[in-house]
């Protein structure tokens, strides 16, 4: 499955409150060529202001998805396709064929 994610970020602009991270990440279930699920996940740690540390990284925001009852399966499965191949594309790695 590919996975793509975003960079770690502390988030905020107050010095006082902006630590911690978060990692956000889409992965593809690909069967016979074609995208037949999404996930989409987060992982963070906020910062716990009480105790001067990170608290626990934790999962979060997990979702799985794949096309509506009425909706073209072929269509959104070329849809997600692009989106993976944009970002192959853009990071320097080979296209999904």
């Amino acid at each position: 499955m590919p996975c793509v994610g975003t960079a770690p970020s502390t988030g905020g602009t107050d010095a006082a409150t902006a630590h911690g991270w978060l990692f956000t990440a889409r992965d593809f279930a690909i069967c016979n060529a074609k995208v037949v699920r999404t996930a989409t996940w987060a992982r963070r740690a906020a910062w716990d202001a009480s105790a001067g540390q990170l608290g626990p990284a934790l999962y979060t925001n997990f979702q799985v998805s794949g096309p509506a009852a009425t909706e073209d399966a072929t269509a959104w499965s070329n849809t997600q396709l692009q989106w993976i191949n944009d970002h192959l594309k853009a990071d320097g790695y080979d296209l999904v064929p």
